[in-house]
């Protein structure tokens, strides 16, 4: 126990040794305190491993050419010796370097305009020296602080993008290894953001110079949650202008202690914010400041005089328990947060209640026991009953007369460990082709034992997107014509932290999500086709059309935008000729046929089911040199047992399917099937498996199950809707198909779980 900074008794944690590097603290000082304490030391206990430091340019060269770094060489020398990164902030232009009519300290500085390489642009030559200095030291250049904000700067965006620009390219020349920080910005409409990117994205050499910064940072103050849809919207600007991956920082996340309440608010919202930030996505936060500076103003973790504040071990508390973490499942209600972070072989669920309140909570078990850890630190080790734990969440005494709705920062978190094996990492995206018709809807479902997050965006014009958590065994339902207006035309992404199942249904159509692939084959005779590109560059696709003896009869050449589209239709002379097509296009596209019949396949198969086939089939050989012979065996016709179909090279093959209840399709080499007229289901399977994910809609409210072995099948379907479960079971005879009903057609659209003892192929049905 140590003396904290308000004279009370308080626990520091051990030195947290197993940070992960995610979290930093502002203005960590050299030396040490009154009490004999290394600043660094303590910051690097705390769990911070990055220092985020001012190198102000009115401190470093007051006088033109004159260079003094002695106040700052220690900073960064004890940030070495203390195993702690630096993040260097470039800004304060000096009165001799103002523009005319500026003021000094947040003007444009003089010159700004001019080539980085022109001795008269002074900015340029303050960033050349300072990062010249420090070269191989400073992890990170912060170009600015709140630029959005005319307190900090004075300029408008397209200034500060000029800012940020000169920066970016004399950095790269000085110290290539050193990463380029945009400003940390905190005005909430993001205006000034959204424009310094539309400049940045129209700047000719955008592409060439990775968007001038790696970086992004954000600023955060007032209500504690709203730190989380900052994250998520500013994610969605991101992208919106080209930065699809670029990391968002926290660069200053703080609150007072002299606030009323203030400590223990302070160390609340200490621990809110990074779990707020890191659950939005955030890869880094810095909490403002490590001590307070001498004024004396009260924002820092620990005094002055070095004494550490409840604030300090909250820190320390989020850097033990969430190093190494992830967030696939955010759950709130009205009361009450809830985030599980998974890490290699353990969760955390972290708790707290927004009312004064204390209440009781029950949370699902992953064991028989786990340790309960408070903001403290303090552990206690609890049972499971009936597979749940009960947990009293304390309510936020020290909001009573201040903020009795809890608005800026909750209750007491309470930490809930346990054992726990962690999810697969994130599986990537796929991508929903456009859909006809009004009332378009998605459902997502998630088949298996862990939480997943995923989220839902248009590909064409991603202004608004949804965050989707999913239970284990869940499933829901998400509205597109609201996520994306209803006149939007495009395609849908989904990004999950696993392989989530679903379909897109209107009243006129349905898709199922798919990914993006380099190559694409479609059998189904079709004339017009959508390819998307989902990626931040340009791509050039190419369309080969083939008419049924293998002849290419058109080949077209489509130049697809970063995250763009275009259409490709067949020319007028063969609108009427039976066509394969094959899509080439080097980083992977989405295809997406206008007819619902012509199934796009990324990849050829050398089996394929066909289950209560509606109409012919039509087999296409996409391979250049390969011939590929098949056999078609049909089950339940009376006419015909079998056929054998030689298809040479880009050769099609339409075969009927002799009033058959199933047939299977065996070749040996990769074949692409559809069908050859409108189908009201699909029901073509390229494989047999003894676990599988369908869905189930209005237009589809049956599961039909082929049974290819020559043993009876004994299936099990657990019916999704929303957090209920329902199990069906069927035994299918060896050969045979059986048609199981799984929803009404007035229902809504229903996730199902397939198992089997024995392989089977599955396929909604009408």
């Amino acid at each position: 126990m140590v003396q904290s900074a308000h004279g009370s008794a308080i626990a520091i944690l051990p030195p947290v040794a197993n940070a992960d590097g995610r979290l930093g603290l502002c203005d960590v000082l050299a030396g040490s305190s009154k009490l004999g304490t290394s600043w660094a030391a303590m910051a690097y206990n705390a769990g911070a491993r990055i220092n985020r430091w001012e190198f102000r340019w009115d401190r470093l060269e007051k006088k033109r050419g004159v260079w003094n770094f002695s106040a700052d060489d220690p900073v960064v020398a004890s940030d070495s010796a203390n195993q702690l990164s630096t993040l260097g902030i470039l800004i304060g232009t000096p009165g001799w370097a103002v523009a005319s009519g500026r003021r000094p300290g947040n003007g444009v500085p003089a010159g700004l305009y001019r080539d980085p390489s022109d001795p008269r642009n002074l900015w340029a030559a303050y960033v050349r020296g300072t990062v010249r200095h420090y070269a191989g030291q400073v992890s990170t250049w912060e170009v600015w602080n709140e630029p959005d904000l005319s307190f900090f700067w004075s300029g408008n965006a397209r200034d500060y993008f000029r800012l940020l620009k000169v920066a970016d390219l004399v950095i790269a020349s000085v110290d290539p290894s050193a990463k380029v920080s945009a400003a940390g910005m905190v005005a909430p409409d993001l205006q000034f953001f959204t424009r310094v990117l539309q400049i940045a994205r129209a700047d000719p050499g955008w592409q060439a110079n990775h968007g001038y910064f790696d970086v992004t940072a954000w600023h955060a103050y007032g209500p504690a949650r709203l730190l989380y849809d900052n994250v998520t919207r500013i994610r969605t600007v991101l992208n919106d202008y080209g930065y699809l991956g670029t990391p968002i920082w926290i660069t200053e996340d703080g609150f007072p202690s002299s606030n009323p309440n203030g400590e223990p608010r302070q160390a609340a919202y200490v621990l809110q914010t990074i779990v707020y930030a890191l659950a939005a996505g955030a890869s880094k936060v810095f909490v403002y400041r490590a001590s307070d500076d001498p004024l004396p103003k009260t924002w820092g973790l620990i005094s002055a005089a070095g004494l550490p504040r409840q604030g300090y071990v909250a820190f320390q508390v989020a850097a033990r328990f969430l190093s190494g973490t992830r967030v696939p499942a955010y759950a709130p209600t009205d009361q009450l947060e809830r985030f599980t972070f998974y890490a290699a072989t353990t969760r955390v669920t972290i708790l707290w209640n927004h009312s004064t309140q204390d209440r009781t909570v029950n949370v699902d078990a992953a064991g028989p026991s786990a340790t309960l850890i408070d903001w403290t630190g303090a552990l206690t080790i609890l049972q499971s009953v009936n597979g749940q734990f009960r947990l009293s969440l304390p309510g936020a005494a020290y909001n009573a007369g201040v903020d009795t709705q809890g608005k800026v920062v909750g209750g007491p978190p309470e930490l809930l460990l346990e054992d726990n094996i962690v999810p697969t990492g994130i599986a990537g995206t796929s991508y929903i082709s456009p859909l006809t018709g009004i009332s378009r809807r998605l459902l997502l479902f998630n088949d298996g034992s862990m939480p997943e997050t995923a989220v839902v965006a248009s590909t064409l014009r991603s202004k608004q997107r949804e965050v989707v958590q999913l239970a284990p065994a869940s499933s829901k339902s998400i509205d597109l014509d609201l996520l994306s207006g209803e006149g939007y035309g495009g395609a849908y992404r989904i990004s999950s932290t696993s392989t989530i199942s679903g379909a897109a249904v209107s009243d006129r159509a349905s898709s199922l999500p798919t990914s993006a692939s380099p190559i694409w084959s479609i059998a189904s005779s079709v004339h017009n086709v959508t390819i998307s590109n989902p990626a931040p560059r340009p791509t050039q696709a190419q369309v080969m059309a083939y008419g049924r003896h293998g002849r290419l009869v058109a080949h077209s050449s489509l130049r697809l935008q970063a995250f763009g589209s275009a259409a490709w239709h067949v020319p007028t002379a063969f609108r009427l000729a039976s066509l394969s097509l094959s899509v080439e296009a080097p980083g992977g596209v989405v295809v997406s046929p206008f007819d619902s019949r012509a199934a796009a396949q990324p990849s050829p198969q050398n089996t394929w089911y066909a289950i209560k086939p509606e109409t012919s089939l039509r087999l296409f050989n996409p391979s250049a040199t390969a011939t590929a012979h098949t056999s078609v065996r049909f089950l339940g016709s009376e006419a015909v047992q079998s056929e054998q179909v030689v298809l040479l090279p880009h050769h099609t093959a339409q075969i009927s399917t002799q009033h058959a209840s199933e047939a299977t399709l065996s070749s040996d080499s990769g074949i692409v099937a559809g069908y050859s007229s409108p189908a009201t289901h699909s029901g073509l399977v390229a494989a047999a498996k003894t676990r599988m994910s369908l869905t189930s809609t209005p237009a589809s409210p049956n599961v039909a199950v082929f049974n290819p072995g020559e043993t009876a099948a004994h299936v099990s379907l657990d019916v999704v809707n929303k957090q209920s479960v329902k199990t069906l079971t069927a035994v299918v005879p060896p050969g045979a198909v059986s048609s199981i009903a799984v929803q009404s057609k007035s229902d809504a659209p229903r996730g199902v779980i397939l198992t089997s003892d024995l392989p089977v192929a599955a396929s909604p049905l009408s």
